[in-house]
């Protein structure tokens, strides 16, 4: 656990967004996660300076 939120902190002070999903949603319903990640992706579009 620890290790992940180290990882996690890095990769956010590199300005990337982190996006968790469960084994059973990667394995089982794949389409979520796709769905997911163009959601964020909309709001992080409309949250950048122009």
């Amino acid at each position: 656990m620890l290790r992940d939120h180290l990882r996690q902190t890095e990769i956010r002070a590199l300005g990337w967004t982190v996006v968790r999903f469960t084994n059973d949603t990667a394995l089982g319903e794949p389409w979520r996660i796709d769905d997911a990640i163009r959601d964020r992706a909309r709001v992080l579009e409309t949250c950048a300076p122009s």
